[in-house]
């Protein structure tokens, strides 16, 4: 998931039906915009940040469970 999938309620609501030990954060930055500011890479932690806004749940939490996904899914060769 990345910001701009939060832009919409369509994103919103696609960002809240996927499993958590699916996710992924990204940007696309510095090529994808938000209004007229480039997003950054280092932005992809403001994903969780929304992402637990919307399903109640806690950012430093759902950091861990990319962290762990992303773990497995570079181990999984």
């Amino acid at each position: 998931i990345g910001p701009a999938m939060f832009q919409s309620k369509k994103g919103r609501d696609l960002a809240l039906r996927m499993p958590l030990k699916r996710v992924l954060t990204e940007t696309d930055g510095p090529f994808a915009r938000n209004g007229r500011n480039a997003i950054m890479p280092w932005q992809a932690y403001d994903c969780l940040v929304e992402l637990a806004s919307l399903s109640g749940g806690e950012p430093d939490e759902l950091k861990q469970q990319v962290q762990e996904n992303f773990r497995s899914l570079s181990t999984a060769r």
